[in-house]
């Protein structure tokens, strides 16, 4: 015990020892009145933190959902006609992770009001709305549409209270979205927003800190300010910010409005600490202290916990949106990730590799044996010695192109893979990669390659067809000239001067010509002159770019003077007679005329005729039978020509190359591998339509024709 603290114990006549004790009691008060200044400054500051935290909340659960309606608005933006199931499966997207939306909907200037086009409930039940509310809707939307921008008011509903109170989002669809979407009346997007749901987490932090919390509009120079919510029932929204030391406003802006949030304390935690002054008097000033100390450590232990809560809450949020993204980005770009185990022993696959190889999504872990089995029969060996052979030599890189029949439905897809292999040790312990669908890429390298093919045979059909014109045509006409003479040969005083000249007689010379058949052998040289200007026509047709717009034509009728075509030259050749050929039809009931180039078509027509009838008759098909169907598709924009047979079908790469120019699997000599190549063009090129062929050995083949309705 020191001298003072000794003198505090003794009589007090002792004067200097009590003024001792006085200042000292004035010191410790002194003392104990810094402290709770000090955890009054510590208390504004955390009322700065949270209501920042609070206001940052409340801002991103104001944009969240106004990021809804602008979405909705670009997709009134995006399409010039949006019908009520569109808007159906577009709202739907979003209301199950939206659960504060009570109503997405579009509303339309109907007179002096607004008639609602389109809504979606988010919610099991119905939200009805009084008079009052509907009143308040309509202001708000016509709010919006006169700012011409983003707006947010609330509205009252039947329930009072504030876990009833709805916030009206609205945004006028742009004036270009209405031509688009030729709307003569102005729309607006709304959504009808339970205020209690959308603040949930500003409303859990308020909590939890026991704070009083109110958000309001402040408006703007054509709008008052209007309270939005409040947390606590008793509270008023208030318009200016408090005098009361312990409160903190926040504002932001959002479209074209301004908010605030003012931050209060709790009325359960407003008991100011002037109490504990005159108890931690009595007790000393190191007392205080300590408690002081000890208090700020703990609120800073809190603190740092709650920091550090939030923290991990938004890593987590962060993870889980990231992982999002990459799911929904490999199933935009068709192209899915794995990892295995060494030795391929556990495979796991991402959703969209699954979907690729025809799995379920979120299969259990496959083995490398099964998924090898996936790959198609002629590729295998070549995945696995890619997959060994890097593991072994010591390379971490490959990347392969492959083939695979899907799980599900036994398609051949090609596959474009690449793997890495992770080395500890110089060992490979995990092995990742990714695979990507590039079936249609494929596809449409052929069909460029066909493309230029055809082009390039096209040029070389122009280039022939003007050689061989010139000297046809000498043949030709010697041909007309030598039957003109000797069909005047009998009358001709010329012919009789030239025999006698040659010692001779004219009847002699005709018996001769009868009897060796010249006057046929003319005949057969004409014909067959006459049949090569019609192929150096056609190729020049074929080379030729049409010079005319295709004209609406019956495809029945085209379809009817094929078949006649057909078999008079069946009849002619022989051997395929088309007579013997079943011909079966099944057309559909008001087909639309289509526009196109009659003759082409007619020649694509005869084209696939031609080969059903030779395929049929080269395999022995027994009751060989075509059949010919005409459809309109679904959408209503294309009609669809099939034509089957009973032949002997093709195997996959036949399948694939048969509309290549020059490829054919007839004997040398006859054939040209042209007809298909020339109809694949005439089809895609001049008619802007497709020809695709579904075929399998011992199954027949149908070649699929469609073609545009709109030229």
């Amino acid at each position: 015990m020191n001298p003072a603290d000794r003198r505090l114990i003794r009589p007090f006549s002792q004067w200097p020892d009590i003024a001792a004790a006085a200042i000292g009691l004035c010191l410790t008060a002194l003392a104990v009145s810094g402290a709770v200044h000090r955890e009054r400054q510590v208390e504004r500051s955390a009322m700065a933190e949270d209501g920042a935290r609070i206001a940052s909340s409340v801002h991103r659960a104001f944009d969240f959902h106004a990021m809804v309606a602008m979405a909705v608005e670009g997709l009134f933006a995006s399409s010039e006609e949006v019908t009520g199931e569109e808007f159906r499966s577009f709202a739907q997207q979003f209301l199950p992770d939206h659960p504060a939306i009570r109503v997405l909907a579009v509303a339309q200037m109907d007179g002096a009001g607004y008639a609602i086009r389109f809504a979606e409930d988010g919610t099991t039940g119905r939200w009805k709305l009084d008079d009052q509310t509907f009143r308040r809707l309509t202001a708000g939307l016509t709010d919006a549409r006169r700012h011409g921008g983003l707006w947010m008011t609330p509205v009252p509903t039947e329930t009072t209270g504030p876990s009833h109170r709805l916030l009206l989002v609205a945004l006028p669809v742009s004036s270009a979205s209405v031509h688009r979407i030729r709307v003569g009346k102005p729309m607006v997007v709304f959504a009808l927003v339970a205020t209690e749901l959308a603040l949930e987490e500003a409303i859990a932090i308020a909590a939890r800190q026991q704070r009083i919390f109110s958000v309001f509009s402040t408006g703007d120079d054509t709008d008052p300010p209007s309270p939005i919510y409040c947390n606590h029932p008793s509270a008023l929204c208030r318009r200016s910010p408090s005098t009361d030391s312990l409160s903190h406003r926040v504002s932001f802006h959002l479209g074209r409005r301004s908010y605030a949030v003012d931050t209060a304390l709790h009325p359960a935690a407003s008991d100011t600490p002037d109490a504990m002054i005159w108890v931690t008097l009595g007790i000393g000033l190191l007392v205080s202290i300590l408690f002081t100390g000890y208090v700020r450590m703990l609120r800073r232990a809190s603190a740092a916990d709650r920091r550090r809560a939030a923290d991990e809450r938004t890593s987590r949020l962060a993870v889980e949106k990231l992982l999002a993204l990459q799911e929904k980005t490999q199933s935009i770009s068709h192209v899915g990730s794995w990892e295995c185990e060494p030795g391929g022993s556990r495979i796991d696959l991402s959703d969209e590799a699954c979907r690729i190889f025809g799995l379920a999504p979120g299969a259990a872990p496959v083995t490398g044996p099964a998924l090898l089995a996936l790959c198609h029969r002629d590729d295998v060996e070549r995945v696995r010695e890619a997959f060994e052979s890097t593991a072994e030599q010591h390379r971490d890189d490959y990347q392969i192109d492959f083939r695979i029949r899907r799980a599900d439905d036994s398609a051949v897809r090609h596959v474009h893979g690449e793997c890495h292999h992770i080395r500890e040790a110089g060992h490979v312990v995990r092995s990742e990669g990714i695979v990507q669908d590039i079936t249609e890429r494929m596809q449409m390298t052929e069909r460029l390659l066909v493309s230029e093919k055809m082009l390039s045979v096209g040029g070389l059909a122009a280039g022939v067809a003007h050689e061989i014109n010139n000297p046809l045509a000498g043949i030709l006409q010697s041909a007309a000239v030598l039957r003109h003479r000797l069909d005047t040969m009998r009358d001709a005083p010329a012919n009789a001067a030239a025999a006698a000249e040659a010692g001779t007689r004219v009847d002699a010379i005709r018996s001769f010509m009868e009897k060796r058949g010249i006057l046929h052998l003319v005949d057969t040289i004409d014909h067959a002159a006459g049949r090569a200007a019609d192929i150096v026509r056609n190729m020049l047709s074929f080379a030729r770019t049409a010079d005319h717009a295709p004209l609406p034509a019956d495809l029945e009728r085209i379809i009817d003077c094929t078949l006649r075509l057909a078999r008079t030259e069946f009849d002619v050749e022989g051997g395929r007679d088309f007579r013997k050929i079943r011909i079966e039809r099944e057309d559909a009931p008001d087909l639309p005329k289509v526009p196109c180039d009659e003759p082409r078509l007619q020649q694509v027509l005869l084209n696939l005729l031609q080969n059903a009838a030779q395929a049929m008759h080269e395999a022995g098909t027994s009751s060989p039978t075509i059949r010919i169907c005409t459809s309109k598709s679904a959408a209503g924009d294309k009609v669809r020509i099939d034509i089957c047979d009973n032949g002997p079908g093709m195997d996959e790469v036949v399948r694939r190359r048969c509309f290549e120019p020059f490829f054919t699997t007839k004997p040398a000599g006859s054939g040209t591998g042209l007809g298909l190549a020339v109809s694949y063009f005439i089809i895609t090129e001049h008619h802007r339509g497709s020809l695709t062929v579904e075929s399998a050995p011992q199954q027949g083949t149908r070649f699929i024709i469609e073609l545009p309705i709109r030229g």
